[in-house]
């Protein structure tokens, strides 16, 4: 082999590693901008350039998925013949809100100042199907005067929640009625992608760790004490990992059918065979020994 050989397989040694780390400070960099990019949803009901009437904002709070329902804020502004600042009334309006996990219905007077408002909407989905479960439901705000006749109003819709992807989708504006929208709900892809991590480790680490105790148990030697120590910990480990899930429910969803409950059972029966074994060999050991 000649001295100019080596240092060139030396050289390609090296770039493995070097693009492995380049690779992963990739996925990183990557992360990181995906998590700073806007991500918010947006969506108007009514005439976004409306110049009598009121205006009203709605911005998703947080998402309750195993209560079935998302905290909403409302703030409203008057404008045009309405307005006696920003959000002081010249005039007495009634909003309702139709769609809620909870009847909201006030009135406020001439001269009162609007305050935001928070509201409960009810959601539709199964959280048993975490981390794919996903949720929808639709609300509609009518804003009508003393007489109970419409007001012009438009809804602008805003949704932005850590941890979820909410989308305001199907605005729609009905005479007499209001102005609603639609909101969809997901886990985030950091969310699933962690998720699925979570899982993909457990099982990585249940099928290792019964390779392991499966050649103790074919071997002849005495079972080594490190490895019932190994299977000890992962078994009773396990719930702390399966709880580190992003926004992880209780157990019994689809995750758990998909990895929790199947690692924990096969650690288990493994761990007992292990023992057996254990207890075996070491039964057998003490009938040969010679008495003294």
């Amino acid at each position: 082999m000649s001295a100019h050989s080596q240092p060139r397989g030396a050289v390609r040694r090296l770039w493995l590693p070097i693009l492995a780390i380049l690779a992963f400070a990739g996925l990183v960099v990557a992360s990181v901008l995906g998590f700073e990019s806007p991500s918010d949803s947006r969506a108007q009901a009514g005439d976004p350039n409306l110049s009598d009437g009121i205006r009203v904002d709605i911005q998703v709070v947080n998402v309750v998925p195993d209560q079935d329902h998302a905290n909403i804020r409302m703030s409203f502004e008057p404008v045009g013949n309405y307005s006696a600042g920003r959000h002081t009334l010249t005039k007495p309006v009634r909003v309702t809100v139709h769609g809620g996990a909870e009847t909201f219905d006030e009135k406020f007077q001439a001269g009162e100042h609007i305050p935001p408002e928070n509201i409960t909407v009810a959601l539709e989905g199964d959280i048993g199907q975490y981390p794919l479960d996903s949720y929808d439901g639709t609300f509609e705000v009518s804003v009508r005067d003393a007489e109970g006749a419409e007001i012009p109003s438009v809804l602008l819709a805003d949704a932005s929640v850590h941890g979820y992807s909410v989308r305001v989708t199907d605005p729609f504006s009905e005479v007499d009625a209001g102005n609603g929208v639609t909101l969809i709900v997901q886990r985030s892809k950091a969310n699933l992608g962690f998720s699925f991590f979570i899982m993909g480790l457990m099982w990585a680490l249940t099928v290792l760790a019964i390779v392991m105790a499966a050649g103790e148990i074919r071997s002849d030697r005495p079972v080594d004490t490190p490895v019932i120590s190994f299977l000890g910990v992962l078994l009773f480990a396990f719930p702390s990992i399966r709880n580190s899930m992003p926004n992880a429910p209780s157990v019994g969803v689809l995750s758990d059918f998909i990895c929790y409950l199947w690692c924990e059972i096969a650690l288990g029966l493994t761990l007992v065979v292990l023992l057996a074994t254990a207890v075996r060999r070491r039964l057998a050991a003490d009938a040969t020994e010679p008495a003294e």
